[in-house]
């Protein structure tokens, strides 16, 4: 995964306590999942995060039992009374950009997770050029929450008998829609997290607001997640991807969002499309061409 802690200049030129602000956004995103990668032409996930096996880069196996709309599920637990992983994946239709989702449910009292993205080859804001209009992306969102899954389909038997105290949690799955709205002529971007619905558990979820932040000239972004009554809730981040800027990747991490609910925490990630592009969504016909 890019390290966000080393922040490209822009105009004017961040301050010291700009640039730690964003170092500390992007720790939040990434959580403890130290790094994750993709293969699509293996299929496979490998992750390095604490407590998941023995090795330090351990492959996850893939679980189709647990795949969303848009998103490939792999998951790994070494026996019974270790943690649950779940691993989330997905690249960009014209694989310009990736991300990777990673969380076990808990056990202890702690859980592990967070979320990385990356460019796959090269970026530019090109054809859009630095006096183009809007642009907007759209397409599906996964989370995976510590708020537990009511059923265990990730997990290995646990011995019967077993004091509850030692069972490990499988994290619940959370999916909904994402529309971001992106300007380069002034390098901002914003949008909506939407629909959202916890899959593996009764739990009501509201929208998310991603609220305006600054385009990098790398095309990285970090900024504040809202809720619907305008309070921080938590940290979004990502990177645009492509020639044109075709594909957006990006991670949220949110605390503290749902009402009667205490120590609540979410992890996600998605993976869209330009609109006007191959690969977009329903939501794009509406939209303004950006060309």
């Amino acid at each position: 995964p890019f390290e966000f802690g080393v922040v490209t200049p822009v105009d004017p030129p961040l301050t010291p306590d700009e640039i730690e602000a964003q170092a500390a956004i992007a720790e939040s995103i990434a959580g403890g999942l130290i790094g994750g990668t993709y293969s699509t032409t293996n299929g496979t996930l490998s992750v390095r995060i604490p407590l998941d096996a023995g090795d330090i880069n351990t492959e996850y196996a893939r679980n189709a039992t647990l795949d969303v709309p848009g998103y490939l599920a792999f998951s790994a637990q070494n026996d019974p009374l270790d943690r649950i992983y779940i691993g989330i994946a997905a690249r960009s239709a014209d694989n310009s950009v990736e991300g990777v989702l990673v969380m076990d449910g808990g056990q202890f009292t702690k859980f592990f997770g967070g979320t990385t993205f990356r460019q796959i080859g090269t970026y530019s804001e090109a054809p859009l050029g630095p006096t183009s209009g809007l642009v907007s992306y759209a397409g599906s969102y996964v989370g995976l929450s510590n708020i537990n899954a009511t059923a265990s389909n990730a997990g290995l038997p646990v011995p019967s008998g077993t004091d509850p105290a030692l069972i490990p949690g499988q994290a619940g799955r959370v999916t909904g829609d994402v529309f971001i709205n992106a300007d380069f002529a002034e390098n901002q971007i914003n949008g909506a997290i939407y629909n959202r619905t916890s899959i593996d558990n009764s739990v009501p979820l509201d929208n998310v607001f991603l609220i305006p932040t600054e385009i990098d000239a790398t095309g990285r972004f970090l900024g504040d997640a809202e809720n619907e009554g305008q309070e921080r809730i938590g940290d979004y981040g990502g990177t645009f991807g492509g020639l044109g800027a075709t594909g957006i990747a990006g991670g949220i991490h949110l605390t503290d969002y749902i009402d009667g609910i205490e120590k609540e925490e979410e992890y996600g990630i998605f993976v869209l499309t330009q609109c006007g592009l191959a690969g977009d969504t329903a939501i794009c016909d509406g939209v303004q061409p950006n060309f």
